[in-house]
C-alpha cells in the first residue's frame, strides 16, 4: 500500500476492508462529526472518540482523508467567521514528521512520476479517456471497468484502450474517474449535484439552528 518512494512508512493501518483508504474515510468523517457535536453538547467521550479517529486517520496514511479533513475545517471556519481560516495553518503542523511529509511529496517524486506512467495512476487515466471517448454522454455501463468485475468477467471494455486491450491497471483509485468512463457526463453531473444539493441543504440548517454537526457534515 505503499509506492518504493515511501521507504520511511513501515505500517498501515486499513481495519475490515484489506483498504487503508476505506478505513481513513470512516475515521476522518465520523472523527470531524464526534468533534463538532463534543462543541454542541459538551460530552466528554466525543472528544475522546475524536483523538482516536485523528490518530487512526493518520496511522492509515490515506492522503485524501487528510486533504479531506484539512478542507472540512477550513469550511467549517470560513462559514462560522471567515477571520479565524487562519486556524486552519494547524493542519501544516503535521509536515514536521517525516513519513507524513514524505507520504504527501512522494506524488511528485520522479521515480513515482515514472511508475505511475507505466503502471499506475497516470496510466490509467489515459486508458479511462480511451474508454470515455467511445460513449462521453452516458458511459459504458457499470462494471465495465475498473474494478473486480470488469476484472474476473474479461469486460469488453479494454479493447477499447489504445494498448489493443492491454491492462497495466484493473483498478481506479478515484471514484470520480470510475464514473465518468461508467457512467459519463451524466453521471458525474448526477453525482457531483447530489453532493452539491447536500451541502446547500446542511448549510441552510446550519444558517436556521446553529447545528455544528449540520455544517460539519
Amino acid at each position: 500500500w505503499v509506492s518504493p518512494t515511501e521507504s520511511l512508512i513501515k505500517l498501515r493501518i486499513y481495519g475490515w476492508s484489506d483498504n487503508p483508504n476505506n478505513l481513513g474515510a470512516i475515521a476522518m468523517l465520523s472523527g470531524l462529526v464526534a468533534t463538532f457535536t463534543f462543541l454542541m453538547r459538551k460530552r466528554w467521550y466525543y472528544i475522546i472518540y475524536a483523538i482516536f479517529a485523528a490518530v487512526v486517520t493518520v496511522m492509515t496514511f490515506s492522503r485524501a482523508s487528510w486533504i479531506g479533513w484539512t478542507l472540512a475545517l477550513a469550511i467549517v471556519l470560513i462559514t462560522k467567521n471567515w477571520r479565524y481560516i487562519f486556524l486552519s495553518a494547524i493542519g501544516l503542523l503535521g509536515l514536521l514528521v517525516p513519513s507524513v511529509r514524505q507520504r504527501l511529496f512522494a506524488t511528485v517524486d520522479p521515480l513515482f512520476l515514472r511508475n505511475s506512467m507505466l503502471d499506475g495512476r497516470i496510466w490509467t487515466s489515459g486508458s479511462i479517456m480511451d474508454i470515455f471517448r467511445h460513449s462521453p454522454l452516458m458511459g459504458i455501463g457499470p462494471g465495465t471497468y475498473g474494478n473486480s468485475v470488469a476484472r474476473d468477467y474479461i469486460s469488453p471494455a479494454y479493447s477499447m484502450l489504445s494498448q489493443n486491450g492491454y491492462v497495466a491497471s484493473y483498478m481506479v483509485d478515484m471514484q470520480w474517474q470510475q464514473i465518468l468512463c461508467q457512467h459519463g457526463i451524466v453521471g458525474i453531473i448526477f453525482v457531483a449535484g447530489f453532493f452539491i444539493s447536500y451541502y446547500v441543504n446542511m448549510l441552510r440548517q446550519y444558517i436556521k439552528n446553529k447545528n455544528f454537526v449540520c455544517l460539519t457534515s
